[in-house]
């Protein structure tokens, strides 16, 4: 079974009694690299990391896969990106029995 959950931007996948979560495009620190353009934002990563924390909550999912664009610069990383990263990882593997990373362009 696949359920798109669009407020939640994600989509769960039902397989062999298995829930799976699937998110795709993060861009973690993505607002890193437009402030170096010239654009401010406030700092996203605590956001979509508490977003994606109370969606394997609220579903009750064990297995995520994170489908391309954890990270957001395309050739090497910031390092305040790779510290958000990998902070992010270290919560959701405390949470999901396996973490699934699908690399995409910016990976």
């Amino acid at each position: 079974m696949l359920r798109i959950l669009f407020e939640d931007r994600a989509v769960l996948l039902e397989k062999d009694s298995e829930l799976y979560g699937i998110v795709a495009d993060l861009h973690i620190g993505f607002e890193i690299d437009l402030k170096g353009r010239g654009i401010r934002l406030p700092l996203q990563t605590d956001k979509i990391s508490s977003q994606l924390l109370n969606l394997v909550d609220k579903y009750g999912i064990r297995k995520l896969i994170l489908l391309g664009d954890l990270k957001h610069s395309i050739l090497g990383y910031e390092r305040r990106e790779a510290e958000d990263v990998r902070r992010l990882l270290e919560q959701l593997c405390q949470l999901v029995e396996e973490v699934y990373l699908i690399p995409g362009n910016h990976d």
